[in-house]
């Protein structure tokens, strides 16, 4: 009604191989167009994540004339590429990581498709703050899988034994959940953790290899459990 303040809401479905870049309000009047005055309080977008991406469908985009990056995604350290429709990444240091997503993102399951192509160190990151504070799941030297903690240099948490090759694929997945995490391997649980010291409750997702190692992903999957 005219004079009247309104409260209005949409619950955006889950998407697969979308980016939201920006979101509005149409009106239509009833009747057809014709003299229109509304007013916009304000507008926020809340919730959690639920959404799928296969890197087939992604492109690599420059910044300032000469730096690439893989589209809604920035990198720290290594060489972040598109190969064949699969994520690519590489680094002939420590540790070379890729993220996306939101800071403010707090309890999900995030599994991806990962396939080790060269070295010993393949992981997932999750609960990403930045370069000092995340943590990392993934394929490990000696058969292992392990997740790490970044507080400003990686440690390990945890490991297991997991017999896994170069050139397989693997479908690595954990479900965050406060401090209790669990990791995944094709769909079977692996490993359990509770991190008890100074956790990271919220953060962003990602990717991850250290030592000379390359890896490709192939797609991933995000849904927040809140």
């Amino acid at each position: 009604m005219p004079g009247q303040w309104l409260d209005l809401s949409y619950r955006i479905p889950a998407l697969d191989n979308a980016c939201l870049l920006e979101a509005g309000i149409e009106f239509i009047p009833e009747g057809g167009w014709g003299p229109l005055v509304v007013y916009v309080d304000d507008v926020d977008f809340t919730g959690s994540p639920d959404y799928a991406i296969d890197f087939a469908h992604e492109r690599l985009e420059k910044w300032h004339g000469t730096h690439i990056e893989v589209s809604q995604f920035t990198y720290l350290r290594g060489k972040w590429t598109l190969d064949e429709g699969k994520l690519s990444g590489s680094y002939y240091g420590e540790t070379a990581e890729c993220y996306t997503g939101d800071l403010n993102w707090r309890d999900y399951e995030f599994t991806a498709t990962v396939m080790p192509k060269l070295g010993g160190y393949h992981n997932i990151q999750f609960r990403v703050q930045g370069g000092i504070r995340s943590y990392a799941a993934g394929l490990a030297e000696g058969n292992r899988l392990c997740l790490y903690k970044n507080d400003n240099g990686y440690r390990e948490l945890a490991s297991v034994d997991l017999n896994w090759s170069t050139g397989q694929e693997y479908r690595i997945g954990v479900k965050a959940q406060g401090n209790r995490f669990e990791i995944a391997v094709d769909g079977e649980v692996k490993l359990v953790y509770v991190d008890r010291d100074r956790p990271y409750l919220n953060g962003m997702i990602g990717f991850s290899n250290s030592k000379g190692s390359h890896t490709h992903y192939a797609s991933f999957r995000l849904k927040g459990l809140e």
